[in-house]
């Protein structure tokens, strides 16, 4: 889960850098002023393509080629990340289950114990050192780690 949130986190890192970039490049190259500067980062990016807020130079055309790339580019690997995010936590899911379940059905002569709070965990702890198979249920699956 954690990596998940890290490659959301990078797509969002990289979306608002290449927003940054187009709006302080239209200001400081063409003198535009902020918003304009964000506005026409955000058409470009979006391929909206209403039009140039303000006629380009040279400079500015470079800068808003770039972001042309730039934005198709990290749409492709936005939409690459969240499929294989969500690709993974699904296939971890279905597979947990299947493996978890392929266990719980080899269990015999076992101990299920309910609840892994401070009695549970010394319930478990003495089974365990006695050789015997403990099967565990709790609600939360951190404590039941």
């Amino acid at each position: 889960m954690r990596l998940a949130l890290n490659r959301i986190l990078w797509v969002l890192a990289l979306v608002s850098t290449l927003l940054l970039y187009g709006t302080f490049s239209f200001h400081w190259i063409e003198g535009w002023t902020y918003f304009e500067g964000f506005y026409m980062t955000l058409m470009t990016l979006t391929t909206v393509g209403y039009g140039e807020v303000h006629p380009l130079s040279l400079l500015g055309r470079i800068v808003a080629s770039s972001l042309m790339l730039g934005g198709v580019a990290a749409v492709f690997i936005s939409i690459g990340i969240l499929v294989d995010v969500v690709i993974k936590l699904e296939l971890a899911d279905t597979f947990g289950r299947k493996r978890r379940l392929h266990m719980i059905e080899k269990l015999t002569d076992h101990y299920i114990v309910c609840g892994a709070g401070r009695v549970g965990r010394s319930v478990i702890r003495e089974l365990r050192r006695s050789g015997a198979p403990v099967l565990l249920i709790d609600r939360s699956a951190d404590r039941a780690q």
